[in-house]
């Protein structure tokens, strides 16, 4: 015996298990060449649903081993379609799974309220298919704007392996036992069916949001990990330039001696080409910012960038050695990698920072041409295609001026775009 009920029900649960796992899986890891694969999925798909529901009214176990198959077909999909570890497998297959869970037990709840519970009965198939075309058409939007979004944008997607081996385990088990209740109750006609499919939609969506915050937890310690070494390389970059600033120090001081020799061409010769290099030095009153910017300024010169640096230092005292790196590194770095793609007689720089009336200013300006586009936070995107190692230096910026409980914006205006920064000198807001 054929069931349409049936073989609808089978179509819509295929349908949101792949949606749901989808939601989760970032398309830079779809594999290439689909076309084929995928009218050959849909095709067996159909087939395999139109086998299921030749049997008609079935024992719960034969229905459950029916849900059981469509999975381990939906889960093999994914697996030649999307090219992931297997920690985020996990992850998506179980998001994917309790996605669905939400979904068919807040469909069921209605459909038992409406008293179309019985699929086989064929006026129940209508009302059934529009509640849940209905449901599917409000809850999959939400869900994947407030967690599926992010997470499919996370290409490194980091986690940890215990945590996510007991994320697949608890969804497993807590869902095979839900499913057996709730069905034991809906062929009884039982009034706490109701409460079965709430208390398993309100676990679905408390599990789906515990696994977010599991994710957001390990995204943030990743960022900070990347911060804290880019903190680390700038630390020694800096001692590394002020052991360079140190030994032309001393070579100045002893090519002042030579002068009183100038019959020696040799000294002259290195004298001049010492002196050259002298002039990218930048002196602010500030031993570590010194070295910070001359360092900037050799690279501003190696690329043909004009800089002016007007720049007091000692009004930057609040800033640890590792914040002036961060900021004036990413905010100059930046700045660099843009000017190196104009052309050259645009290429300027101008860096400044002073104190008035208990605040500092510091302000950051390059030519721009073009358009640049800021997310919802205010920060510029990162043009880079690797979002995975780009885009933390805006943030680092912004951070250490909340730190210092200062603001940073960025803005574009008469081609040039700007990054003003405002800190308190006592980091206490006065105004």
């Amino acid at each position: 015996m054929f069931a349409v009920g049936d073989l609808i029900l089978y179509i819509i649960y295929l349908a949101s298990f792949l949606v749901g796992m989808m939601m989760f899986s970032s398309k830079n890891a779809l594999r290439p060449r689909q076309f084929l694969r995928q009218t050959l999925f849909l095709l067996g798909a159909l087939i395999l649903c139109v086998l299921l529901s030749f049997r008609g009214k079935q024992s719960f176990l034969m229905e459950r081993w029916g849900y059981i198959v469509l999975s381990v077909y939906a889960t093999l999909w994914f697996v030649f379609t999307y090219k992931v570890g297997w920690l985020r497998f996990v992850y998506t297959f179980c998001s994917g799974q309790l996605v669905g869970q939400v979904y068919s037990r807040l469909c069921s709840a209605l459909i038992f309220l409406g008293g179309w519970s019985d699929q086989y009965q064929p006026q129940n198939i209508l009302p059934m298919l529009f509640i849940r075309l209905f449901i599917y058409s409000l809850l999959y939007p939400v869900l994947y704007f407030l967690l599926a979004r992010r997470i499919a944008a996370d290409e490194k997607f980091e986690q940890h392996p215990l945590a996510t081996l007991l994320m697949g385990t608890l969804t497993g088990m807590l869902l095979s036992y839900f499913g057996e209740v709730g069905t034991v109750l809906r062929e009884q006609g039982a009034s706490e069916y109701l409460e079965i499919c709430s208390l398993q939609a309100l676990f679905c969506i408390t599990m789906l949001a515990f696994f977010y915050t599991m994710w957001n937890d390990a995204h943030r310690l990743a960022q900070e990990h990347a911060e804290a070494e880019i903190h680390r390389v700038r630390v020694e970059q800096l001692n590394v330039l002020n052991d360079v600033i140190t030994d032309v120090n001393i070579r100045i001081h002893d090519l002042k001696h030579q002068l009183a020799h100038p019959s020696q061409p040799k000294a002259m010769q290195e004298l001049a080409s010492t002196i050259k290099g002298y002039d990218a030095f930048v002196f602010t009153g500030d031993d570590e910012l010194d070295m910070i910017l001359t360092s900037k300024n050799v690279q501003c010169i190696a690329h043909g960038i004009t800089t002016v640096f007007s720049v007091d230092g000692k009004a930057l005292s609040m800033l640890s050695a590792t914040e002036k790196a961060s900021l004036f590194g990413n905010a100059i770095d930046n700045a660099i990698n843009y000017l190196q793609t104009v052309e050259k007689e645009r290429r300027f720089l101008t860096v400044t920072c002073s104190a008035n009336i208990g605040m500092v200013c510091l302000t950051f300006r390059n030519y721009l041409e073009g358009e640049i586009h800021f997310d919802s936070s205010g920060l510029p995107q990162t043009t880079h295609k690797d979002t995975r190692h780009h885009g933390f230096g805006t943030r680092s910026i912004r951070q250490i001026a909340q730190n210092h409980s200062g603001a940073a914006a960025f803005q574009v205006e008469d081609g040039s775009f700007t990054v003003s920064i405002v800190l308190p000198q006592n980091d206490q807001l006065s105004c």
